[in-house]
């Protein structure tokens, strides 16, 4: 499991460029509808780049923020995708994780020392806004990814792992 709400990978379909701009417009509408959602993504699409999220009849402050961009390949189309929150969502938790972490963590030691029993609220308050927000958004990244694939014909190109590479050490 992740720890940061963010998800990048590459789908490579057999249609070419123009074939996937048509599908994703197609697929997309340009004004949310919420009581009706028609066709499954709410955004824009000016090829060769997407921004888009999913059209859903309820709300969902972890919703994935779909960026997309439309790379011609040898056998198709390569579709460069990066799945992120809601800046709004993302500054708020930072803001309640950072400050529960920064204030509620040095007074549950403080009350953890004194013998008080309301130590582990600090704790809980970071582990339930963690929790919430790395499973509401997985949940729904997966189904948006799933979307996506169907609708391009795609399959998804093995993701090189990033690490920092590592020095040789004498």
């Amino acid at each position: 499991m992740k720890l940061w709400p963010y998800r990048r990978f590459v789908l490579q379909s057999p249609l070419s460029p123009d074939e996937v701009a048509r599908v994703l417009r197609d697929s997309v509408d340009p004004r949310p509808q919420w009581d009706n959602p028609g066709r499954p993504f709410v955004g824009s699409v000016t090829p060769p780049e997407f921004r888009i999220h999913r059209a859903i009849g309820y709300r969902n402050s972890f919703l994935p923020r779909v960026v997309g961009r439309i790379i011609p390949g040898d056998n198709g189309s390569h579709i460069s995708i990066t799945m992120r929150l809601h800046p709004a969502a993302a500054i708020f938790m930072a803001l309640w994780l950072g400050g529960t972490a920064l204030i509620g963590v040095p007074l549950a030691v403080a009350t953890f020392a004194d013998g008080g029993g309301a130590a582990l609220i600090p704790a809980c308050m970071l582990l339930f806004g963690g929790l919430l927000t790395i499973v509401a958004f997985s949940a729904e990244a997966r189904i948006a990814k799933k979307i996506l694939r169907s609708l391009l014909d795609g399959t998804e190109l093995a993701t090189q792992a990033r690490e920092r590479p590592r020095r040789a050490y004498r």
